[in-house]
């Protein structure tokens, strides 16, 4: 299974707390406590056990895609935005849309 850098497993964690559905969040949790190897700087990307589960990239996704929403909103919604603000906001949407491009990507068992 690929592993996930602690950034990319930090975002989908982030994103799985926010879920308003405890169901799916337990989903997630269940699973990456028992899959909690990262990838670290010159170490392997994969572990070579199987892909996860295809309800555990469902949820991932899911959450994903809430945060992808809001951070849009946001974007949009606030005007008084510094380029900062804007240009971190715009890094964090393409972060998530890579992060979400590897897990439809990704087989699932």
């Amino acid at each position: 299974m690929l592993l996930f850098t602690a950034k990319t497993r930090g975002l989908i964690d982030r994103a799985v707390r926010q879920l308003a559905d405890p169901p799916k969040q337990q989903i997630w949790e269940d699973w990456a406590r028992e899959h909690s190897a990262l990838r670290v700087p010159e170490g392997p990307v994969d572990d070579g056990g199987p892909p996860p589960p295809r309800e555990v990239v469902l949820v991932a996704l899911a959450a994903l895609e809430l945060l992808e929403a809001a951070k849009r909103r946001h974007l949009r919604a606030e005007a008084g935005l510094s380029e900062d603000e804007i240009s971190d906001l715009e890094g964090d949407l393409t972060y998530i849309s890579a992060v979400s491009q590897l897990l439809h990507g990704m087989p699932a068992l």
